[in-house]
């Protein structure tokens, strides 16, 4: 009776001792996956970053070039020619406005035109937020809420703080790069070292799973993944029909800078079949050693039990070992049996830990030649300057070797100009604002004075404060020169512009005024803003636009021929109002604008006031008439009198005597005053034919009906 109470409390505790021995090992198993599923992701995001970020510098400046687009249309929107910008910036940028109440109102992107972001509360509160501040919002790369492809964005609000100005860029060679760096493939290497692990699958904040994103979850899947991000604890479900248990992760990347939107829940399916097979056998062969114990008999209890129990101690203090760490630690095969396939399992288990390890290694290694790899400088360092890390242009640029200056605290010389700015800058980085961009002018060991711009993020621990920097540089002293030789181009063209007494100007092909130049208020009265708010019915009389309409057709159809000349000029002469009433005379001399395709987008013109120049050829026009119209009357008046006089002298040579020679006196002194009326004819040709060659060496043009031979 002692014996089989001895036995059955010996194969009792023996029994409890692999049960708890087994499900211990299944905890730490999942324990040790789960832990290495998220720092493997963590790696991964990491990695991540640095693509992200090496993306900001190719944002910054078309984003400076939308936010002048937008000054230039006095706030309205609608009046920026969105497409022709992009093509500005070349390919890959699409571009968005977004209003007050989180609508994308206005975009080159149609997928994403009036996409509504207040139905996504924390994106929106985000973009709140920024709306209210005035500084360049960079965003990591992702597909977006409309789930088209994976884009790079950054954000800027306009000046009076009614819209949000929003770029997308991609870029192929970066994707392509950044697509080496999965977070599935981490997902799947994980997976292969658990053999109770089922599946592995990843969502995002929006309920799409990462690597799938053509299967929609299902409502309670939903409910399941926003619980957990939401809690920030893990959620688990047990299926005893299918011998299952599913465990759902937050995955948390968000590490104090990384928007929350950047978090995974990642959803582990284990399997309990095994286990409660390999328990189930145990308990068979402890009855069965527990009948072959009562059989053989007291004597061999005592041996039977310490053989028994001595490889679970092993195996127990074996797996105690490993729990802590030790990974080194070799694990004892068990003789028995039914512990035999365990050990194996274990030492599998550490095995498939060490290799995971050594993967990681890799990886690590793999994600700093990366780095190494990058034209930009970056370097990492402590609160105190001591550099952590710096890659191989870091080095080459500063004349360093990369081996000495990590560990010391090494900083660039910044110029004295540029010393002020710079600390207050630096100084204002927070947990709020982990991310600030800078330009500064540093002193290099030789004495050369170079433009760098650095994009500088802070990151925190648990208590927020900041235990490392993380910064990423470039040259920028090219840009810096070539900005300012274009600045200087532009104050000589302007002020060419606003001195000149012409009118220069420049309107889109429906006729709306961009740029006008300020002689406007001279020649016509109006302020420049007048001018600018002029419809062309304002601008123009009926007749003169009428036949500025009826020219530009004529000119775009030539146009659309393909043989027209790109550089030619039209001349025209139009007729515009002033704005006390008056209305004056102008010679226009128009070239299109076109796009870097060569599209016409514009019209450039320059225009002279040829109001006086009209007004004296006009009355030139009048003068050589009333000329004419004399000349004619005199001819006219020559012959009615010298035909009748003709008359006359015959009717005298008939009648003879002494009257005749009275009759004859009279018509030789009438004859005589003809004859000068003919001489003074003579010379008004003259003075006509002398008006006109100087009329004509004038500029002007002459033309007459009738031809200039007739009397």
């Amino acid at each position: 009776m002692i014996i089989i109470i001895v036995t059955g409390v010996i194969l009792y505790v023996n029994y409890s001792g692999s049960r708890s021995m087994h499900e211990e090992h299944t905890d730490t198993l999942q324990e040790n996956t789960e832990y290495a599923l998220i720092q493997s992701l963590s790696l991964v995001d990491k990695g991540l970053i640095l693509f992200d970020q090496s993306l900001d510098y190719r944002l910054r400046e078309p984003m400076e070039l939308f936010l002048s687009a937008y000054e230039e249309s006095g706030g309205d929107p609608s009046a920026i020619d969105l497409v022709a910008l992009k093509n500005r910036f070349g390919p890959g940028y699409e571009l968005y406005i977004i209003n007050e109440a989180g609508l994308i109102e206005y975009t080159t992107f149609a997928p994403d035109h009036g996409l509504d972001f207040s139905v996504y509360p924390s994106f929106y509160e985000k973009l709140t937020r920024i709306l209210e501040r005035d500084e360049f919002v960079s965003e990591r790369i992702t597909s977006g809420y409309s789930g088209t492809e994976t884009r790079k964005f950054v954000y800027k609000p306009t000046p009076d703080h009614r819209y949000i100005l929003e770029i997308s860029y991609v870029d192929a060679e970066i994707l392509s790069m950044r697509g080496d760096l999965k977070y599935t493939e981490a997902a799947a290497k994980i997976k292969e070292m658990n053999p109770f692990l089922t599946s592995v699958r990843l969502f995002n904040v929006l309920g799409q799973e990462i690597g799938n994103s053509g299967v929609n979850p299902d409502e309670d899947l939903l409910r399941t993944i926003s619980l957990v991000l939401t809690s920030g604890e893990s959620y688990e479900i047990v299926d005893p029909a299918t011998g299952t248990m599913t465990r759902y992760l937050l995955v948390d990347l968000s590490h104090g800078t990384n928007p929350e939107e950047m978090n995974l829940v990642a959803e582990l399916v284990y399997t309990t079949a095994p286990i409660e097979s390999r328990l189930e056998k145990i308990l068979h062969s402890h009855l069965f050693i527990g009948v072959l114990a009562l059989l053989i008999g007291g004597g061999l209890a005592l041996s039977t039990t310490m053989y028994f129990t001595r490889p679970i101690d092993d195996l127990m203090e074996d797996t105690e070992a490993i729990r802590m760490g030790n990974l080194d630690h070799p694990v004892r095969i068990s003789k028995l049996p039914e512990l035999r396939s365990f050990s194996l399992s274990l030492q599998e288990m550490v095995s498939r830990l060490q290799g995971m390890m050594i993967s990681l290694q890799e990886s690590e290694e793999h994600y700093r030649m990366v780095v190494e790899d990058q034209t930009e400088l970056i370097c990492r360092f402590l609160p105190d300057s001591t550099i952590t890390f710096a890659n191989l242009a870091f080095c080459n640029y500063f004349s360093l070797d990369c081996d000495e200056v990590v560990g010391t605290g090494f900083a660039p010389a910044v110029h004295p100009d540029d010393f002020e700015i710079y600390t207050s800058l630096y100084s204002s980085i927070s947990l709020n604002e982990p991310v600030l961009t800078v330009d500064h002018r540093i002193i290099l060991p030789d004495g050369e004075t170079r433009w760098q711009r650095w994009n500088i993020r802070a990151f925190f621990d648990d208590n927020r404060e900041i235990i490392e920097y993380q910064a990423v540089g470039r040259d920028i002293t090219e840009a810096k020169e070539a900005e300012e030789a274009l600045r200087e181009s532009e104050e000589r063209y302007r002020f060419i512009a606003e001195n000149t007494a012409d009118t220069i100007w420049i309107v889109d092909l429906d006729f709306n005024l961009k740029y006008i130049s300020p002689s406007v208020l001279k020649l016509k009265g109006f302020t420049v803003d007048e001018a600018l708010s002029q419809s062309a019915e304002e601008l123009l009389t009926p007749h003169s636009l009428e036949e500025v309409q009826a020219l530009y057709e004529k000119e775009m159809a030539y146009e659309a021929t393909g043989e027209a000349d790109p550089d030619r000029t039209v001349i025209f002469v139009t007729e515009e109002y002033t704005k006390d009433g008056g209305i004056l005379c102008f010679e226009n001399s128009v070239k299109l604008m076109r796009s870097s395709d060569g599209t016409p987008v514009g019209l450039i013109g320059s225009s002279r006031d040829i109001t006086e120049k009209k007004q004296a050829e006009e009355a030139w026009e009048e003068a050589f008439a009333q000329i004419e119209e004399n000349i004619y009357q005199a001819s006219i008046l020559n012959d009615q009198i010298r035909n009748p006089m003709a008359v006359i002298m015959g009717l005298a040579d008939l009648e003879g005597g002494e009257r005749m020679e009275k009759i004859i006196k009279e018509v030789y002194k009438i004859n005589d005053i003809i004859t000068r009326l003919d001489r003074g004819v003579l010379e008004s040709e003259s003075i006509r034919a002398f008006m006109r060659k100087r009329y004509e060496k004038d500029g002007y043009s002459y033309r007459k009906d009738e031809d200039d031979s007739q009397t």
